[in-house]
């Protein structure tokens, strides 16, 4: 075998990025505890924990717990692992106020804050919605923050009967986008206090997850993402079946596809295992850890009375976030190719070289 030498260039930056400033988190379906019938969503706790270090590594915070008995063990394996929520409690059924009280009580004993989940999408049916009110008056009446996954119209009308969402995860839809883009120029008013949104992360398309976790969600006014999901059952290998189909039809010669199981990371008796969908989550969150060290050495030039440097990089930072931050035409064709990933590779580029040129007139 022949041996060659390859020159290789590695550029060292001078700065350290920060963790982002908007949240992340997945939709979490293990656990440690259940019935027999249950066994195939069940970990031991070693493996939990290495998915926590896993989803913490790549910059993920919060997380779903679906079974009371797991709230104080799933907790402090979040803590362990360094995980700084929101937390949802999305356990199900009709726990009493006591047991709901105590949940959130142990939470913020770690540290954690956590919002109770109440009736997934109570938009798509109107007693769901009726249901929704009910629940977050009864909430908000024993002091707790309610949550849940929620389109635009169905959260303004929470607010309007005086019983809105404490966080409102947004569904990726016709409604949600424009609503989102009139949010960050001050042209529409919150739903909640806290605003995330969630999308299919699972699609075989790592473009759009990084530009979900990156780009547009910085320019998207929402104050993070929580997509959907980590993982189906923990008990099934990898591409052990597909069976679920697409929602749509694949926009080239109309065929309807087949997607594998629905795994940001494949499970394994080591831990979890990344997929490229993972990966261009992981991504994103590195785009935003970038906008986020340029937007700090903005305030401070603001600060420092750099008025006008500060002014010219804002500038110049609009026109990559113009570039680099439109979703495509339809976010729910999940055969659709979406984003283009040299594009955003570029867009990180111009951040990095206005990082180096701001930080030489702050020094």
């Amino acid at each position: 075998m022949e041996k060659r030498n390859v020159p290789l260039d590695i550029r060292v930056l001078p700065f350290v990025l920060p963790p982002p400033k908007l949240n992340y988190g997945l939709y979490y379906r293990k656990r440690l505890h259940g019935a027999p019938a249950e066994k195939d969503l069940l970990v031991p706790a070693q493996l939990m924990l290495a998915d926590f270090r896993e989803i913490r590594r790549v910059g993920f915070n919060g997380l779903t717990i679906v079974k009371m008995e797991d709230v104080e063990p799933m907790l402090k394996l979040m803590k362990e692992a360094g995980m700084k929520g929101p937390v949802m409690l999305d356990v199900g059924g009709n726990p009493s106020d006591k047991v709901l009280t105590q949940a959130v009580a142990k939470a913020r004993a770690v540290g954690l804050e956590m919002y109770v989940y109440g009736k997934d999408e109570p938009g798509n049916d109107p007693n769901l919605l009726a249901e929704q009110k009910v629940l977050s008056a009864r909430y908000h009446s024993i002091g707790l923050k309610v949550t849940t996954a929620v389109d635009v119209r169905s959260a303004q009308r929470l607010c309007d009967a005086g019983q809105g969402l404490d966080w409102a995860n947004l569904s990726m839809d016709a409604d949600s986008v424009p609503y989102l883009g009139k949010l960050k120029t001050g042209n529409a008013k919150p739903v909640a206090p806290l605003m995330t949104y969630y999308w299919q992360v699972y699609q075989e398309n790592p473009t759009l997850n990084r530009l979900c976790c990156g780009f547009y969600l910085w320019e998207s006014g929402a104050g993070g993402a929580f997509p959907f999901e980590f993982q189906e059952d923990a008990s099934l290998l990898a591409y052990l079946r597909d069976a679920r189909p697409t929602m749509y039809r694949a926009r080239t010669g109309g065929k309807p596809r087949v997607f594998r199981r629905w795994d940001l990371c494949y499970p394994s008796q080591e831990g979890p295992v990344s997929t490229l969908q993972w990966e261009g989550c992981r991504e994103g969150v590195t785009d935003v850890r970038y906008l986020t060290c340029l937007d700090t050495l903005i305030q401070e030039a603001k600060r420092r009375r750099l008025g006008a440097d500060a002014s010219r990089t804002q500038r110049d930072l609009a026109k990559v976030l113009d570039a680099c931050s439109k979703l495509p035409q339809s976010i729910v064709v999940q055969t659709d190719p979406f984003a283009d990933p040299a594009g955003m590779e570029a867009g990180r580029e111009k951040i990095t070289d206005l990082i180096l040129r701001l930080e030489s007139k702050l020094q």
